[in-house]
């Protein structure tokens, strides 16, 4: 019985029955020794062929082809091949010849002359030098479509003269790579098209913020010819930032920083452009010490600008919306009353005329006076209709032959007798006026005048004035005159803040009630309207206790010739005087001696 000891342990005993009686221990255990150590290095053997087996396996799931190459020998052992290929090529053990006939045959144009060369023998042992594996990508076109393949060599022994080649079908992978690209191309297009910037902004405690940036970046900053450090960029970015907008940007940087995607709009202070809206969004990951923040920057400037002119155009409609309102409103309840006025007088005078039937002079002054109401209802009515058809685009402009003389008679003829009535001095003249005849819309163009001067006889005082001066200018049209009609009185004058909305319907400074004037409000917003279809324009100058002044000026065709303004040349320089007991008369009379070149002035005579 001798101890069985097992690197350097006792294993067990080892017993020998019956052994010769010359035998030493020492030749027992080693024969032990022998039978036992072939056994376990048996067992190993066949642990070393499965794990062999189990590698070979899985190696060949992975690649399509394995192959050990002898490059001095030129052997080469197939361990996995494709079927085809045996059946295309034969079966061989010699390397050179196998791959040769594989890369002139099956491996794309494109790639074959670099494959030949990449694949030789003594070019492989030399790339062996330097490197113990490397890889080699061609297409493949063996089985009659386009396959991306890739050949693995890797180096066998410490020479470099032997190597396992291994082949692998990349296809897929590739495709996917290639539809991945694409969609990150144009992911780019996208980004490109919108003009925006990315960025990726380090913020570690203690140390100066850094900024990353993109080309497109660069050029929104303004420095894409500037050559800046990561740090110089954020600073100069950072600094640009507008005062009133960066607590704005650190709130949003500190949401990222929670977790959160965020995006803000913020002034931003270009270094040529000035003040520009800009667009920043991303999102942080921390990092140690900090945060690093990825995102994108772009101008918003014009989109911001249009989007706040829009609200101010919106909330400017919406007050004057407002504005209409309240005036329908003043309007409604200022008509109630000016419609009762003559309607009360209609009816009391009516009642009055039916009880003293038979008092002629008496009936004929309550029908008087009922005409005069009359006369008042229906023209507040009137200016209802002419508003409401105008709002409905019921109203056109008819254009027709007029002379502006005969206009400018009419309109003394239908204000005379208010203006007497008021005892008002009334004035016209003209300025340069050659053109007479012109093409218009005449009851429009009187509407226009009758309107104004309607009013400047209401609101002037007795003792007053009102005069209309026409003057005409060159146009910028050819054919056109340019006629400036200016309406001024000497009367009670207007407000600041009523000028403002004086051509909108409905509007009076004062009610009729307070002023004792009678009228529906309508007046000047028919006129602004006519004057904006005849593509004129209307102005106002007017002072408290100094009277108005209304500019009307459109641009008319004119026809036939200009009038001369030098008919009688003899009397160019002479001064006269015309004197007559009617105002009227004097000024025109006087007008007409200033149109054949005298200086007139007039008077009125006892």
């Amino acid at each position: 019985m001798v101890p069985l000891m097992m690197g350097g342990k006792l294993a067990g005993y080892i017993g020998v029955d019956n052994p010769k009686e010359h035998m030493e221990h020492s030749l027992i255990l080693y024969v032990v020794e022998s039978v036992i150590s072939s056994k376990i290095l048996y067992q190993r053997q066949l642990a070393n062929n499965d794990e062999s087996f189990l590698v070979l396996s899985k190696l060949r799931e992975q690649y399509a082809t394995m192959y050990f190459v002898d490059f001095e020998t030129d052997y080469m052992h197939t361990y996995k091949t494709n079927e085809n290929y045996n059946e295309k090529y034969g079966a061989t053990e010699h390397y050179s010849e196998s791959m040769g006939y594989y890369v002139k045959n099956d491996v794309a144009k494109k790639d074959r002359e670099r494959m030949i060369e990449a694949t030789e023998a003594n070019h492989v042992m030399e790339r062996f030098k330097e490197e113990d594996s490397f890889v080699l990508d061609f297409e493949d076109h063996s089985l009659g479509d386009v396959r991306y393949c890739q050949f693995t060599y890797i180096k066998a022994n410490d020479q470099g003269t032997q190597a396992i080649v291994l082949g692998s079908d990349c296809t897929k992978e590739k495709k996917e790579e290639k539809m991945k690209s694409m969609a990150l191309e144009e992911m780019q297009d996208v980004i490109d098209a919108s003009q925006m910037g990315t960025w990726h902004i380090e913020l570690v405690e203690g140390k100066e913020g850094r900024m990353v940036a993109d080309a497109r970046m660069k050029e929104l900053l303004g420095l894409s010819d500037e050559d800046l450090s990561a740090e110089e960029i954020y600073s100069f970015w950072f600094s640009h930032i507008q005062e009133e907008s960066v607590q704005s940007v650190l709130d949003s940087v500190a949401k990222m920083e929670a977790g959160n995607r965020d995006e803000n709009t913020y002034l931003w202070n270009h270094p040529t452009l000035g003040q520009r809206y800009v667009r920043c969004g991303g999102t942080a990951r921390p990092i140690e010490g900090g945060y690093v923040l990825r995102g994108y920057h772009y101008d918003v400037d014009d989109i911001v600008r249009e989007k706040m002119k829009q609200d101010e155009l919106l909330k400017d409609a919406l007050n004057a919306a407002q504005h209409a309102n309240r005036a329908k409103t003043t309007f409604l309840n200022n008509m109630s009353h000016d419609i009762r006025t003559p309607m009360n007088a209609i009816i009391g005078y009516t009642a009055l005329a039916a009880s003293h039937i038979d008092h002629t002079e008496q009936v004929q002054d309550y029908l008087s006076k009922i005409s005069i109401s009359s006369e008042h209802l229906l023209s507040l009515i009137n200016d209802v209709l002419d508003m409401s058809r105008i709002e409905s685009g019921k109203v056109r402009i008819e254009e027709k032959e007029a002379n502006l003389p005969e206009i400018l008679h009419n309109i003394r003829t239908i204000t005379q007798a208010n203006i007497h009535a008021k005892q008002l001095d009334f004035y016209i003249d003209t300025v340069d006026v050659i053109h007479e005849n012109i093409i218009c819309d005449p009851l429009r163009l009187n509407q226009v005048l009758l309107n104004i001067l309607s009013n400047a006889t209401k609101f002037t005082s007795p003792g007053g004035s009102i005069s209309v001066r026409i003057v005409e200018k060159p146009s910028m049209l050819s054919g056109r005159a340019c006629y400036e009609f200016r309406i001024k009185d000497t009367g009670i004058g207007m407000s600041k803040e009523f000028q403002e909305h004086i051509f909108e319907p409905f509007t009076r400074e004062q009610t009729s009630t307070v002023s004792g004037i009678q009228g529906t409000g309508l007046g000047m917003a028919i006129t602004k309207n006519i004057v904006d279809m005849m593509g004129g324009t209307i102005e106002i100058n007017s002072e408290i206790g100094k009277g108005s002044e209304f500019v009307v000026c459109v641009d008319f065709k004119y026809s036939g010739k200009a009038v001369a303004k030098d008919i009688l040349p003899e009397f160019k320089g002479i001064r006269a005087l015309v004197a007559d007991d009617n105002s009227d008369t004097a000024i025109s009379v006087s007008n007409m001696l200033k149109s054949i070149g005298l200086r007139s002035d007039w008077t009125l005579s006892g």
